[in-house]
């Protein structure tokens, strides 16, 4: 099985990067959208998002199980509408770009400690990242 921690995460987004690009801001957290009418955490994915410093927003989705579900990346200027909310520590990033004429969604939830793991920098990181996508948003 899967294990979520710092040094898979730097792995799995290095993977999908392009040769020179550079990993900021790095978090684990919920991607995709999960429903309330899911009744199985089987159905909820997980995994990493990232942005780079070409100005790219990355990610890598694996199940319940920790196994990949799929990656992938927009590039943050075909941004064409982002929103952020807040529950405690729960941030909750639900944004949209156009991709080859195309509406493609991104859903990612983030808190700000996740416990039982090493990913110390994600209270850091998680106002960075929203800052960096929100330079793009419209």
């Amino acid at each position: 099985m899967y294990k979520f921690n710092n040094r898979n995460m730097l792995l799995a987004l290095c993977a999908i990067a392009e040769n020179d690009e550079k990993i900021l801001y790095p978090l684990y957290g919920g991607l995709g959208g999960q429903s309330a009418f899911n009744t199985s955490a089987l159905h909820n994915t997980y995994g990493y998002a990232a942005v780079t410093d070409k100005n790219r927003l990355v990610f890598v989705r694996f199940n319940a199980f920790g196994m990949p579900v799929d990656n992938g990346s927009y590039y943050l200027e075909n941004m064409v509408s982002m929103k952020v909310s807040k529950f405690l520590k729960l941030h909750t990033i639900k944004a949209s770009f156009d991709v080859n004429g195309k509406k493609k969604k991104f859903w990612f939830q983030a808190n700000e400690v996740v416990h039982g793991t090493d990913f110390y920098y994600q209270k850091i990181n998680l106002p960075l990242f929203i800052s960096a996508l929100e330079k793009f948003s419209l």
